[in-house]
């Protein structure tokens, strides 16, 4: 038996990094391989969705004045 780190981004248009890490994991323990999954992110699409999994919280907007 292995231990399998399962690390991946999203799938553009199609499935995020937790959906795949879901769709991965299943299909190696069903093989019988331990599986650590941690979603990740190149900072593009996905990014927030990816660091509040990871448990920040919240996000933040900062207003910037042109002077």
């Amino acid at each position: 038996m292995s231990r399998v780190l399962v690390a991946p981004d999203k799938f553009k248009a199609t499935l995020s990094a937790a959906e795949v890490v879901t769709a991965i994991a299943r299909e190696l323990q069903a093989a019988g391989h331990l599986v650590d999954g941690l979603p990740l992110a190149d900072g593009g699409d996905g990014t927030i969705d990816v660091v509040l999994d990871h448990g920040f919280e919240g996000r933040e907007t900062p207003t910037v004045d042109g002077h």
